[in-house]
């Protein structure tokens, strides 16, 4: 991702220790909880994490544009502008609460996996449907803040700008895109 400096890389001629490389499709030797998770399930939650990092960086730069900037035709700065205070209270929501959901399942999950079982089908699928919840409301808090920053979130040097391209980099990853919701929600269907 541009805006954050993310790149592409490779390792050549290191030496990894054995038990410390991860097989897709193959059983684990570690017994410790955290390996009881499924690889999906992880990597969606790493990618939500992204999403979720990216949103709270939105809010801090929203924050220093809005005692910055007074928009035009305007004598106040922007955050004393009502539409302002509403995308950031609501931006503030989304962000905080997606994140909550996620802690709340990822604990859930942990709890059962600390005690030996097996992650059940259900917890699997909330595993990804908070993933999938986070990185849609950062994405949409993003959005709102990006559109209540006005004129100046379109410069290069403006964080929301970054937040804005890069947030959506993460929509599109298959581990949280939106498809993930039917997925998830055929999964919930059956359990009625």
């Amino acid at each position: 991702m541009r805006g954050t400096g993310s790149n592409h890389f490779s390792v050549k001629n290191a030496f990894v220790p054995a038990g410390r490389q991860v097989l897709l499709g193959t059983p684990t030797k570690n017994s410790s909880a955290l390996y009881k998770f499924p690889t999906l399930g992880l990597l969606a939650l790493g990618v939500s994490s992204v999403s979720l990092g990216i949103g709270y960086r939105a809010l801090e730069g929203f924050k220093e544009l809005a005692t910055k900037k007074i928009p035009t035709g305007n004598t106040l700065t922007l955050r004393d502008n009502y539409h302002a205070k509403m995308a950031l209270a609501k931006a503030t929501a989304d962000i905080e609460s997606a994140e909550a959901y996620i802690k709340t399942t990822v604990e859930k999950c942990f709890d059962a996996a600390e005690r030996g079982e097996k992650l059940s089908a259900s917890e699997r699928n909330r595993l990804r449907l908070a993933a999938a919840n986070a990185s849609l409301k950062s994405a949409e808090a993003v959005d709102a803040l990006y559109e209540a920053g006005g004129g100046s979130s379109i410069y290069d040097e403006n964080a929301l700008q970054r937040c804005f391209r890069d947030v959506h980099v993460t929509t599109q990853h298959i581990m949280v895109a939106k498809p993930i919701f039917e997925m998830t929600g055929k999964a919930l269907m059956s359990d009625l």
